[in-house]
């Protein structure tokens, strides 16, 4: 919405063709070189003077945004800022399948050149920016509503049960961080001594991150168990635990277990106590016929 419907554009006589103009359109004779006047903006119809803004409201977010005056009309009182402009039903590609020249034409850029977002240069562009910081301190002291709460619960709930989340350890979801050793990634000690037995026996290269399982905790949610290692095209897979760890954790431990020993041959392996490892890897050899890779 406008403001000031009526607001003024100041104007300067700076030549005969803004004179003849200022003339014409104030209805005046007497004008001189350099004189000075105030002209309402969608009376100004030349491409130089229409380059000016006024200032107005976006109808969505309520934002007050600067508009040019080429761009408005006066008998059209509804604004949008750049970001709602796209939202939805305006976007003009709303509803539109997406052209697939240009979506190949994306997919082979990004195998060439890969991800923007994984260059350095940009990472070092984001962290001058300080978003978070600015975004931190601008929601200062603000809270969602319970509303609001309940739907973003329920909505990544949903998403949950739909498979809508391909998450692989790589993700950052959840603050997980992990190493890696030598091309396989670790979150503790324990995992790296369990590479290192693995390594020793001559299987480094048949392992692998284990498999997603979805399981239902102790709250009746519907969460995922990531498992920590599997033998390659097996179904044998390894979870490594501290029994300290085991102890504080030991009811939601027993559900994902239970899930797991659903549909893989699960094996718990605790304190760096690696004889069944050992067994499995005789079961590995004996079921799946796989070559022992020895140098």
């Amino acid at each position: 919405m406008f403001i000031n419907k009526e607001e003024k554009i100041r104007v300067i006589a700076t030549g005969s063709q803004r004179i003849y103009f200022i003339k014409k359109t104030l209805n005046i004779e007497n004008v001189k070189l350099n004189d000075v006047f105030y002209i309402e903006w969608y009376l100004l119809k030349t491409t130089q003077l229409r380059r000016s803004k006024i200032k107005v409201i976006c109808d969505d977010c309520k934002k007050i945004i600067e508009k040019r005056i080429c761009d408005l009309n006066i008998n059209n009182n509804i604004h949008y800022c750049l970001s709602c402009t796209k939202k939805g039903s305006r976007n003009p590609t709303f509803g539109k399948p997406q052209n697939q020249n240009l979506k190949k034409s994306v997919k082979k850029w990004m195998q060439e050149k890969g991800n923007p977002f994984t260059w350095k240069s940009t990472k070092e562009k984001i962290k001058e920016k300080n978003g978070w910081i600015i975004t931190a301190e601008k929601n200062k002291g603000k809270k969602r509503s319970e509303e609001t709460r309940r739907k973003m619960s329920n909505s990544i709930k949903l998403a949950w049960k739909k498979e809508k989340f391909t998450l692989k350890y790589t993700d950052n979801w959840g603050n997980i961080k992990t190493e890696i050793y030598k091309g396989i990634e670790y979150q503790s000690s324990y995992e790296l001594n369990f590479l290192k037995y693995i390594e020793k026996l001559g299987y480094l290269n048949d392992i692998e991150r284990g498999p997603k399982i979805r399981y239902i905790n102790k709250n009746d949610e519907h969460k995922i168990y990531f498992c920590d290692y599997r033998l390659k095209n097996s179904k044998i897979i390894f979870e490594i635990k501290s029994s300290y760890i085991l102890k504080i954790h030991k009811e939601n431990y027993e559900l994902k277990e239970n899930a797991a020993k659903q549909l893989y041959d699960y094996v718990l392996i605790l304190d760096n106590n690696f004889f069944e490892v050992d067994k499995k890897i005789n079961e590995y050899n004996e079921i799946y016929k796989f070559h022992r890779l020895v140098k």
